[in-house]
């Protein structure tokens, strides 16, 4: 991985969500031009959007099914 890279995404990881950077601060640190401030759908190629929405789903059902709630 570039040394560029390890900060910003070691931020990422953070055990404390609350300390972990905001979209905003993270495009700005990879230098993504703005794109967090957009919503994803917009920039985000359809592969991902679609794995996404599958992913989230499957998480809702796991949850759903296990009995968990925020």
């Amino acid at each position: 991985m570039p040394d560029a890279l390890c900060v910003p995404l070691l931020a990422c990881l953070h055990k404390s969500p609350e300390s972990r950077p905001h979209p905003e601060s993270l495009a700005r640190a990879l230098d993504l031009s703005g794109s967090a401030t957009r919503p994803a759908r917009e920039w985000l190629p359809d592969p991902y959007l679609h794995e996404i929405g599958r992913l989230s789903e499957t998480a809702r059902a796991l949850i759903g099914r296990r009995g968990w709630s925020r």
